[in-house]
C-alpha cells in the first residue's frame, strides 16, 4: 500500500492462481484489524487453472504515523492452507 495519509481509504487487490487440477473453495475468511475489508465471499471458489481477483481495502482513519502490517488469511478446503496475506504501508 506504501505511504497513506492518516484518514484516508486504500484500495487494492491480490491475484490468487489455482494451479492445482481441483477446484478450490473459500472455507473463512480471518481478519485480525477493524481497519481492513475484504470483498470475498466465504464458499466462493477458483476453478482449476484459473486466476481470481480478491479486492481489499485499508482504513488508516484514527491511525497513528508509522508502520502497519494487517494480517488476511484465507482458509480453503485443500490440505494446504491458501495464503496469508498481509496489508503494509507506513502511516504518514
Amino acid at each position: 500500500m506504501g505511504d497513506v495519509t492518516s484518514d484516508t481509504v486504500v484500495n487494492g487487490y491480490f491475484i490468487v492462481a489455482n494451479n492445482t487440477l481441483n477446484t478450490i473453495k473459500y472455507k473463512r475468511i480471518l481478519i485480525d484489524c477493524s481497519c481492513t475489508a475484504l470483498y470475498l465471499n466465504e464458499g466462493d471458489s477458483i476453478l482449476a487453472g484459473k486466476t481470481d481477483t480478491i479486492y481489499c481495502s485499508f482504513n488508516s482513519t484514527g491511525l497513528v504515523n508509522g508502520n502497519v502490517k494487517s494480517p488476511i488469511r484465507v482458509i480453503t478446503d485443500t490440505d494446504v492452507d491458501l495464503n496469508r496475506f498481509y496489508i503494509v504501508g507506513t502511516i504518514k
